[in-house]
């Protein structure tokens, strides 16, 4: 998959409680779809070894991972950090406002 761009969809099914999630990409011979895989838990012992659910080559990680993130954000969910970021640009910007409000009634004087 190094250098093929990750396609991602998130979709609700209208006809059931489910969320569709669809990991793919697609090259000159169409589009690829990852099988469909069943999520299984296994209980781990204190002092057992836990397994990775996912493996994915480092060279396709991050794009891999930006593709989940633009998938959540499609679904309207925004990181709790965007959120908080928002919200001080928010309150910079009106900051901004009272300061110019303050500086050209002075200058009127």
């Amino acid at each position: 998959m190094l250098g093929r761009e990750n396609i991602i969809k998130i979709r609700q099914n209208p006809f059931t409680d489910e969320l569709e999630i669809y990991f793919g990409f697609e090259d000159n011979k169409g589009l690829n779809i990852a099988k469909p895989v069943k999520l299984e838990y296994n209980r781990i012992d204190e002092g057992g070894e836990a397994k990775p659910t996912f493996l994915i080559p480092r060279g396709v990680a991050s794009n891999f991972l930006e593709a989940i993130l633009g998938a959540i954000e499609d679904q309207g969910i925004k990181p709790e950090s965007t959120s908080k970021t928002e919200g001080l640009l928010e309150a910079t910007k009106y900051h901004l406002e009272d300061m110019r409000k303050i500086v050209f009634n002075k200058e009127k004087e």
